[in-house]
């Protein structure tokens, strides 16, 4: 998050809440301003636009407000842009969630934001001094300003509250350097790219911008689960509610089962299923490109004959159309389909947990003791995973204390082997010659000792007598195979160190990699580094 913004994020919250009421106003800002000690109104410029100021939004359906606030006293140009979420009443939205973020196809949304953050920077270009950029977006209206903020590149940091992800695909349809960044890598259609590799060229191509924005969550809410083709949260993570027993939502793009190879009814379905969900995204995106986008999906719904046309070229209506009993029974006795259904049924009343006020409401209770996880590409398989740095950091100092313990122990045993050995033996040598010199010097007392003082009629005949005794001194050395296990020990030792040493070398590597561009982390790396 970036530092120093004039106005602080608990105004940028109720801001925001007055953005998705369609409450901000000039007169409304300047009370919440007030209300927060944020200047006063004679210390500042305020002016407030909003899609309607320049005739943007009325087929996308866009809504979103720039706050542009001027204290000149304080070298202070700044401007906040708030995105509302999907109206549930409004299809521009909504075909925006299913056509643009699921399908990745429809970018009207996503295009309009950019038009209104030009019109915006018309008005601020002839400013001396520099301006500063801010957005802060609640579900569909974080997609908007996660897109506004990679496409633009000169914000200062992003907002997300319950956010809807940005869609890969969706993004290369929508900012025309990234296609053609991807020509320039050899994709002239970004569709045919795995969602593995389109993610990999985002972290590529926008670099440090994905950094800078922070999703706020509440546990248990629908939209995060949800999992399609081309789904990218960037920067970091907070979520709310994780003591609260709450479960995540049910991810309805995955099969609710894992068959394994030998289960064939279920590994069928699970192919089935997916499938299916694939074949629907598709139609999706080939129902807006065909009749290009919102205001053409809309029409359709007005003819019963257009929308059976349509829904003919589409391979989910050819299969209704011309195999119906097929469909409806891999639909109707789908065990994947009825456990979803029923985990959907049973966690309706997380749908709740979406708002924006709830989501808020946590902020104001949890930022405080909350942990933030980062979101970032990893280096191997290029799939995104959300980290912990100070977890990680952790383990990378236990398992470097834990290597200098076994480093420790082959010392010792090495030490043993080489010194200890040799010493408890040579010991054992010193030990045996007292004993042999003490034998030595009373030959007849040894003769008694062993019992052959008697000759060969025994105690009838006369007593022998010994007038010296002389011992084998010479000592062979140690024995090989007595130190065979000790030397296997530290072979073993040996190659568990060498393994342990590159696997945190690689770890150091990829640790710094994923978070060198964040300045909240630089702690950790100098401490690595060093």
């Amino acid at each position: 998050m970036a530092s120093g913004a004039y106005i602080d994020e608990d105004s940028r919250n109720k801001l925001l809440q007055l953005e998705d009421k369609g409450k901000l106003t000039k007169d409304k800002v300047e009370e919440v301003l007030l209300e927060n000690n944020v200047g006063t109104t004679k210390d500042i410029e305020l002016s407030v636009y909003n899609q309607d100021d320049f005739g943007i939004g009325e087929v996308s359906g866009l809504n979103v407000s720039a706050v542009y606030i001027q204290d000149k006293e304080n070298e202070v140009q700044e401007v906040y842009y708030f995105f509302r979420g999907t109206e549930p009443a409004n299809f521009n939205d909504v075909w925006t969630d299913i056509g643009g973020i699921a399908a990745g196809s429809n970018t009207e949304q996503l295009d309009d934001t950019i038009k209104f953050k030009q019109e915006i920077s018309k008005i601020t270009e002839n400013q001396e001094g520099e301006i500063k950029n801010y957005a802060d977006g609640y579900s569909l209206g974080v997609n908007n300003a996660t897109g506004l903020l990679l496409i633009s590149g000169d914000f200062e940091d992003v907002r997300g509250f319950n956010g809807a992800p940005i869609n890969a695909y969706n993004l290369a349809n929508s900012d025309s350097s990234f296609e053609d960044f991807l020509r320039e890598q050899g994709h002239n259609n970004p569709k045919e790219l795995p969602p593995e590799k389109i993610s990999e060229y985002v972290y590529d191509y926008y670099g440090e911008e994905v950094h800078k924005i922070i999703n706020y969550r509440q546990k248990g809410e629908p939209l995060y689960a949800q999992s399609f083709p081309g789904k990218m949260y960037l920067g970091k993570v907070v979520t709310f509610g994780e003591d609260s027993g709450v479960d995540d939502f049910v991810d309805v793009g995955s099969y609710p089962y894992e068959p394994g190879v030998m289960n064939l009814p279920l590994l069928y379905d699970e192919i089935s299923y997916k499938g299916r969900i694939e074949r629907w995204l598709n139609d999706l995106g080939g129902i807006d490109e065909r009749n290009d986008g919102i205001k053409g999906v809309e029409e359709l719904g007005q003819s019963p004959f257009k929308l059976f046309v349509e829904a003919s070229k589409t391979q989910t209506g050819k299969e209704m159309i011309f195999s119906p009993f097929r469909t409806f029974r891999d639909i109707i006795f789908s065990p994947g389909v009825w456990k979803q259904s029923s985990s959907i049924k049973d966690a309706w009343g997380q749908m709740d947990l979406h708002s924006l006020e709830i989501v808020l409401s946590s902020y104001d209770k949890e930022k405080s003791k909350s942990r933030v996880r980062y979101v970032r590409l990893d280096p191997i398989s290029n799939k995104q995973i959300t980290l912990e740095p100070e977890t990680l950091y952790q383990f990378l100092n236990r398992c470097e204390l834990g290597l200098t313990d076994k480093k420790e122990v082959l010392n010792n045993l090495k030490n043993y082997e080489s010194n200890i050995m040799t010493e408890l033996y040579t010991k054992e040598q010193s030990e045996i010659i007292k004993k042999i010199d003490a034998k030595s010097a009373s030959p007849q007392a040894f003769l008694v000792e062993t019992k052959n003082q008697y000759g060969f009629w025994g105690k009838l005949g006369k007593d022998r007598e010994a007038s010296s005794v002389t011992f084998d001194e010479d000592f062979s050395p140690l024995d090989g195979r007595i130190k065979t296990p000790i030397i296997e020990l530290i072979s073993f030792f040996e190659e568990e160190i060498s393994e342990m040493e590159n696997f945190l070398e690689n770890f150091k590597e990829t640790y710094i990699k994923m978070f060198e561009k964040d300045e909240e982390l630089s702690k950790y790396i100098n401490l690595i580094k060093s």
